[in-house]
């Protein structure tokens, strides 16, 4: 049985983390719009020896404690996993990605391991991306996640705490959370 390796491997970026007025900026300013939605899922994204005995493990853990894993079509190398009450869409959960192997991505020894609060909000992927920049001056800041040339999400980077990443992703409109209905049930 593999073990949660989320704390056993380290990133290789140097710690230092945003200023909390930084982040409460952000999200207050999201707030400030009225159209914050609500915090989507909570998600751990780390190394595993095999993602196969990874998706046993949790299914084992989330059965025994009586709840359900879900699995989500992937667009990278991770494993897309989710515990919680997906019926509907502004029940929070829970989601790990097990990244396993070999991969071309050169920066993932950077990214890995991570923990990201993900926010879904009513706004255009410039919208959010213009709330950012009031609060940090960085061009690389926000990071969209696509999929087929869609932004889903706004992330931020918020730093690294004793080796772990730490993010902020903001949904955009462009993202349904009603879709996690869809998904595959495993166990």
């Amino acid at each position: 049985m593999t073990t949660l390796s989320l704390f056993s491997y380290r990133s290789k970026r140097r710690d230092e983390f945003r200023s909390a007025s930084v982040v409460g900026g952000i999200i207050n300013k999201v707030k400030a719009t009225g159209r914050f939605q609500g915090i989507n899922h909570i998600g751990f994204c780390y190394k595993v020896s095999s993602q196969t005995i990874e998706a046993k493990r949790l299914i084992d853990i989330a059965n025994n404690a009586g709840s359900h894993i879900y699995r989500e079509p992937s667009s990278d190398d991770g494993d897309w996993l989710f515990v919680g009450d997906i019926s509907g869409p502004k029940n929070s959960i829970l989601e790990f990605i097990p990244h396993e192997g070999e991969t071309d991505d050169k920066w993932i020894d950077y990214w890995l391991p991570h923990i990201q609060f993900d926010v879904d909000t009513g706004l255009s992927p410039t919208e959010i991306e213009s709330i950012i920049k009031e609060f940090i001056d960085d061009p690389e800041v926000p990071y969209s996640i696509q999929i087929d040339d869609i932004t889903y999400i706004q992330r931020v980077n918020l730093g690294c705490i004793d080796g772990v990443n730490i993010f902020l992703d903001l949904a955009t409109n462009n993202r349904n959370p009603a879709y996690r209905k869809t998904w595959t049930k495993l166990g």
